[in-house]
């Protein structure tokens, strides 16, 4: 079966298929580490109000990717201001998120989450911010989640979502005719406008360039999607 035969309803199966230039500009997709939930804040008060991770109790979890060098004073990314530790992330917090969805997991090494917030201005300057790892829909996703493969692979890149990268992209065993169809169809994504020399590697591509998901990644998307488990239910 494909996405395209489900339900769009927001949340089921068929809704992960966004269709460029209907819905693709509505919440986000996130390239996420893996790591034991002890490494994770899982609880925190944010204006008075009380936050709790819901997989605070398991063993481990998804989080974002930015790290943060309390000697320095300064995160991964370059900011001053220290990551929300409940998501490891700047502009997704707790209280800004209105839907999240586990959609893929490529365990030990990553997963892919999708976000929902509650400003759509939040949304842009996520997906837009410098070492920014999401993307509107889950071709521009995977797209990317290839390119940090690559750089991994063949310029000896050893940053985090370059290693969560590589080691999703082995174990999701991506069939070689939907990478083919990745590279060749879709826009390039922030690494590759990066190497390109492009000043806007953040920016997202016209989107009359992006394809709809084809009907092979559709199928494999499907497969992969339907077997996930919810936030809390994996073993490592």
């Amino acid at each position: 079966m494909k996405l395209s035969d489900e339900s769009s309803t927001p949340g089921a199966l068929g809704f992960w298929d966004k269709k460029i230039n209907n819905y693709d500009d509505i919440g986000f997709f996130i390239i996420a580490q893996h790591t034991p939930i002890s490494k994770i804040e899982v609880h925190n008060f944010i204006d008075g109000v009380d936050y709790l991770r819901c997989d605070a109790s398991a063993r481990s979890g998804p989080t974002g990717l930015h790290e943060w060098d309390s000697i320095n004073n300064l995160c991964s990314c370059g900011r001053s201001d220290k990551p929300h530790g409940l998501t490891n992330m700047h502009g997704t917090r707790f209280d800004t998120i209105t839907a999240i969805y586990p959609i893929i997991e490529a365990l030990p090494y990553g997963h892919i989450v999708y976000v929902e917030l509650l400003n759509a201005d939040d949304e842009i300057v996520e997906t837009e911010a410098p070492h920014s790892n999401c993307s509107r829909t889950l071709q521009e996703t995977f797209r990317l989640l290839l390119e940090w493969d690559w750089a991994y692979t063949n310029l000896n890149n050893r940053e985090k979502i370059a290693e969560v990268s590589h080691g999703m992209v082995q174990v999701l065993n991506i069939p070689e005719t939907v990478k083919e169809w990745l590279m060749s169809s879709v826009p390039a994504e922030k690494v590759g406008r990066f190497l390109k020399g492009r000043l806007d590697a953040q920016k997202r591509a016209d989107v009359a360039d992006i394809p709809d998901i084809n009907d092979e990644f559709s199928e494999w998307l499907h497969a992969k999607i339907s077997t996930v488990r919810p936030f809390g239910g994996y073993d490592l």
